[in-house]
């Protein structure tokens, strides 16, 4: 029996590749961020 692919899986894969890169970059920026702020409030409270 041949295997018979459903053209949307790659399709759905794809667009979960996607939403995965664009987190991972959303939360390098969140992390600039909150050390930003840590400096931000450590400087404050020197």
């Amino acid at each position: 029996m041949s295997e018979v692919r459903n053209p949307n899986t790659n399709s759905s894969q794809q667009q979960q590749q996607q939403q995965q890169q664009q987190s991972f970059s959303e939360s390098k920026i969140n992390a600039a961020e909150s050390e930003r702020l840590y400096l931000e409030m450590k400087e404050a409270w020197l």
